[in-house]
């Protein structure tokens, strides 16, 4: 369900979301890529700024687009010599990315092979991850926004 606000009441995002996927598939879609233009639309008044190449990562990796979302992320530590969450959310998807790729390791490494063991030690001290959303039926991406330039960076 997204409740929708004015844009007075939440700042420059016209409403807020909360997942209990109860919307239907088509309205849920329309909203997200409204949000997506509306964070895009922060990235070109402010190309410097680090949040919001965070919460254009957030979206991709929502929608299961993880290579979006970590380009977002690293754009983001670009961006900020002090902030961590651009460090943290493109670490954290590295995880979750290699416990995926470990877990369908262990599926076709034979039981005695030499690997199996460091997989398996991987994948059981990163097991509290949640697993990576699969890219959602219906969306497409829309191509990243073009990165800053060293010239804008450095104002």
């Amino acid at each position: 369900v997204v409740e929708l606000h004015g844009a007075e009441a939440v700042g420059r995002c016209p409403f807020v979301t909360r997942n209990y996927a109860t919307a239907d598939h088509a309205t849920g879609l329309q909203k997200l890529e409204a949000y997506r233009a509306l964070v895009r639309v922060e990235i070109a008044e402010r190309p410097t700024r680090a949040q919001p190449w965070i919460l254009l990562g957030h979206q991709y990796a929502s929608e299961g687009h993880h290579e979006l979302a970590l380009r977002c992320y690293v754009t983001a530590c670009r961006l900020s010599d002090t902030a961590y969450l651009g460090q943290f959310e493109a670490g954290m998807l590295h995880a979750r990315l290699a416990v995926s790729h470990l877990r369908e390791a262990l599926k076709r490494l034979p039981p005695m092979h030499g690997h199996r063991d460091n997989a398996e030690l991987v994948v059981r001290s990163l097991q509290p991850l949640p697993d990576l959303p699969s890219p959602v039926e219906g969306s497409t991406p829309a191509p990243l926004p073009p990165e800053p330039d060293a010239a804008v960076r450095s104002r």
